[in-house]
């Protein structure tokens, strides 16, 4: 044999391992951005609550906060459309809406948003259907008066 396999690799040629050592630090900026763009996405998607009848409400004073939670909302516009929880109802099908949604909600409360434009007689005539329907209490729901100025 030649001896070639008697060689000894002298220590300065040895082989090193070359790893990259590892990173301990975990970026987060890939999961930041997965959370800003979920919570971007939830706030266009989401549907917010708002009247879907233009209603012009009558001015007046005082008086208490209406409870919103445990109560039927009945919106009635100038021009005579009827809804009932934002749902809209024809007159004649009022006081089967009302029962429906009094039932569903647990409530016995209604409160009413009309237009300072609306008819009086149809005031009446679907809080007395509101009454004979077993509410025992009516919320009258109206804007307030500016402050006097001093």
């Amino acid at each position: 044999m030649d001896g070639s396999a008697d060689r000894v690799i002298p220590d300065a040629v040895k082989l090193v391992d070359y790893q990259r050592p590892r990173d301990r630090n975990i970026d987060l900026t890939p999961l930041l951005d997965v959370v800003f763009q979920l919570l971007i996405f939830f706030m266009v998607s989401a549907q917010f609550t708002a009247p879907k009848a233009k209603i012009d409400l009558p001015l007046g004073s005082g008086g208490a906060e209406p409870d919103k939670a445990s109560t039927v909302l009945v919106e009635v516009t100038a021009s005579g459309e009827i809804r009932v929880d934002h749902e809209r109802v024809a007159e004649a099908d009022f006081k089967a809406a009302l029962t429906a949604a009094m039932d569903r909600l647990g409530a016995k409360k209604v409160r009413f948003h009309g237009d300072r434009g609306l008819d009086y007689g149809v005031f009446v005539t679907l809080m007395d259907s509101a009454q004979e329907l077993g509410a025992e209490g009516i919320e009258i729901v109206k804007d307030r008066l500016p402050a006097p100025e001093e």
